[in-house]
């Protein structure tokens, strides 16, 4: 399972960055306008630009009006998503046709979602941006409000507004070598440096989080990037659920204690990095982990972040849509059966990967079905308790399939099955709980089952 050249998490933050950075300004100079209204940042991202503008061979396809029968022809085809009990789903894909896409993805029952990235000095001339030093958090420099808020204006409120804070932090045993960060810090024990130190960082992502409300008063706030437990896809497959969970406990524990009060909701990204099945349990288990994390913190929801395209640090799969149809359907899923309150659909979808011919995705129709069948349900998905049987990372070491209860009332279950391990072709046989019953539920091939269990009955949604 091991891939050759890869890092720890498989991320390259500055990729995302440029993608984020430079979409509204690609869409709008493809359809022939220089730069956006209100757009002071257009010369910070001309690296960007020049990397993914249109070219001659690859006209804006996609510049056409957002009413054109053609496009709302293909979004009609979509179900509409009538969310209840609390559950969400966010519209956060960009692209050269600026917010048409958004448009429509409303009228389908998706929320409005803000991402921006704070310290890149949006709205001014990026002389400004914010570049943090991996292992002294006290250099903060002396304009870090002035440019965090800029930034933070310069997006809209949408009424959720999430920032992509997306640091390189270096361990504390790395930082305590530093003797600018030893003095900076005031400690004189390795142990109070420790504390200090995550707490500093933590104080980083706080003060964003505080700004954003300052400027935007009514808006619900949370961070993309800082997970209460970090994504770590090889410290899931390298580790056992004990030796991960030590990993991760303390740190991460210290650190988020500052963050916690400032937001108004959790994130879990859960991009894939492979087509294979071992991606459904690394989708369960990086959501479950947190979800279980932030319990004990409150009740604030959990969202996963989900992008139908493979992360670009797998350089043979970097950025091709994802055609797996079982792959697209369980990141749907799989995340409301692991404890998330909502996803957030996000892409950076320069021209011209994009055609006119289709909605954002080939396998988007498959996303939005998976979507419907946990709208069909969300009322009771949304009040039910997680039943969490087995870890999904017991589950993926083991190969063993992923089978979720949630629990609406005495004999009222809802049960999610996957098995990713089998052929296409196959069938398996689960059997979960439910009251003081066992039930048959079959899995067929690889895609994700739903069952509803009530009154003695199983059907199937």
């Amino acid at each position: 399972m091991l891939k050759g050249g890869m890092t720890v998490g498989g991320r390259r933050p500055w990729l995302r960055t440029a993608l984020v950075g430079a979409t509204t300004a690609l869409a709008l100079a493809g359809c022939g306008v220089r730069n956006p209204p209100g757009d002071g940042g257009a010369a910070k991202r001309a690296g960007a630009e020049s990397a993914l503008a249109p070219t001659e061979a690859s006209p804006c396809t996609w510049c056409a009006p957002w009413t054109d029968p053609d496009r709302r022809a293909l979004w009609s085809a979509q179900p509409v998503l009538a969310m209840k009990g609390g559950l969400k789903v966010f519209w956060n894909v960009l692209g050269p046709t600026g917010r048409a896409h958004e448009r429509m993805a409303v009228e389908h029952g998706y929320e409005r979602i803000t991402l921006t990235i704070p310290f890149n000095d949006f709205g001014g001339d990026g002389r400004q941006a914010i570049r943090a030093h991996s292992r002294n958090p006290w250099l903060r420099p002396s304009f870090f409000e002035s440019s965090v808020k800029r930034s933070i204006a310069n997006e809209r409120d949408t009424g959720t507004y999430a920032n992509d804070i997306e640091l390189e932090i270096a361990s504390p045993d790395v930082a305590w070598t530093d003797p600018a960060a030893r003095e900076a810090s005031g400690a004189r024990t390795f142990a109070e440096f420790r504390r200090a130190y995550l707490r500093e960082w933590g104080n980083w992502h706080a003060l964003v989080s505080r700004y954003t409300r300052e400027v935007y008063p009514t808006t619900q706030v949370g961070i993309y990037g800082r997970q209460p437990v970090q994504k770590d896809y090889w410290g899931y497959v390298n580790s056992d659920p004990e030796t991960f969970a030590r990993g991760h406990a303390a740190d991460d524990a210290e650190m988020w204690r500052m963050i916690d009060p400032h937001i108004d909701f959790y994130t879990a990204d859960i991009y894939n990095f492979y087509d294979e099945p071992g991606s459904v349990l690394f989708m369960a288990a990086n959501v479950e982990e947190n979800f279980l994390r932030t319990r004990s913190y409150g009740g604030k929801p959990l969202y996963a972040y989900v992008w139908l395209r493979y992360h670009e640090s797998n350089e043979e799969l970097a950025q091709r849509e994802i055609a797996t149809p079982y792959l697209v359907e369980a990141t749907a899923i799989v995340p409301f059966f692991s404890g998330a309150k909502g996803v957030v659909l996000w892409g950076a979808e320069g021209q011209p990967l994009l055609r006119d011919s289709q909605v954002p995705y080939d396998n988007f129709p498959v996303f939005m079905n998976a979507l419907s069948r946990v709208a069909a349900l969300s009322e009771d998905i949304g009040r039910a308790q997680l039943e969490i049987d087995e870890s999904a990372h017991t589950l993926w070491r083991a190969e063993r399939p992923l089978v979720r209860r949630l629990i609406v009332a005495q004999g009222h279950c809802i049960v999610m099955a996957i098995n990713p391990w089998q052929g296409h072709n196959a069938t398996s046989q689960a059997n979960p709980l439910c009251g003081d019953r066992r039930y048959p539920i079959v899995m067929r091939g690889r895609a994700t089952t739903i069952a509803v269990i009530r009154d003695g009955h199983v059907t199937l949604h």
